[in-house]
C-alpha cells in the first residue's frame, strides 16, 4: 500500500518537517512580513547599498594618494627647482606657499612634498611614483564603476553568495 508506505517514512524520518520563520523584516522604517521574493529583492538593495557606500569610502581614501602622488610627480621632474625653493624659504610655511605657487600644487600635495624624505629622490622612486598614480588612477575608476553601476554591484553580490555556498 502506497499511502502506508509513505506514512511510515513521514513518521519515523524528516521527509517531512516543519520549519518556522519570521519574515518581519523593516521597509522604510516600517516592519512588514514579507513574501520569499520580496526578503530575496530588499537583500539584494540592502546589500547594494552597503557595497555602495565601502565603495564610496575607499574611493575617497584613493583619491587622495592620487592627489598626493600627482604632487610628488609633478615636482619630482624639477627636483632642483624644488629644493631651491626650500632652501631659500624662511620658515616651512613660506616654503609650503611658494611650492604651491611654482608648481600648482594643493595644500594636501604640498605638505606631502614637505614631509617627503629626499632619499625618495631617487630615479627608481621617480618610477615608483609613477606606477603608483597610474595604479591608483585604476582602482579609483574601479571603485568609481562599482558605486555608479548597479549591475556592478549586483555581480558582486553574486560573487559574496557564491562564496557563501561554497564554504
Amino acid at each position: 500500500d502506497v499511502n502506508k508506505a509513505l506514512a511510515i517514512l513521514f513518521d519515523k524520518t524528516k521527509l517531512e518537517s516543519t520549519i518556522s520563520i519570521n519574515n518581519t523584516v523593516l521597509v522604510n522604517g516600517e516592519p512588514e512580513c514579507l513574501g520569499l521574493l520580496a526578503l530575496i529583492d530588499r537583500y539584494i538593495s540592502f546589500r547594494s547599498g552597503i557595497i555602495q557606500r565601502i565603495a564610496k569610502k575607499e574611493e575617497a581614501a584613493i583619491q587622495h594618494k592620487l592627489t598626493v602622488a600627482i604632487g610628488l610627480q609633478k615636482c619630482t621632474s624639477n627636483i632642483d627647482k624644488l629644493i631651491s625653493l626650500i632652501r631659500s624659504a624662511d620658515n616651512k610655511i613660506a616654503a609650503k606657499k611658494s611650492i604651491m605657487e611654482f608648481f600648482a600644487l594643493n595644500e594636501e600635495q604640498a605638505d606631502a612634498i614637505l614631509d617627503m624624505k629626499l632619499s625618495r629622490l631617487s630615479r627608481l622612486d621617480i618610477q615608483d611614483i609613477a606606477d603608483s598614480v597610474k595604479k591608483y588612477g585604476e582602482d579609483a575608476a574601479k571603485r568609481e564603476d562599482i558605486v555608479s553601476n548597479e549591475e556592478t554591484r549586483n555581480a558582486i553580490i553574486c560573487a559574496q553568495l557564491a562564496d557563501v555556498a561554497a564554504k
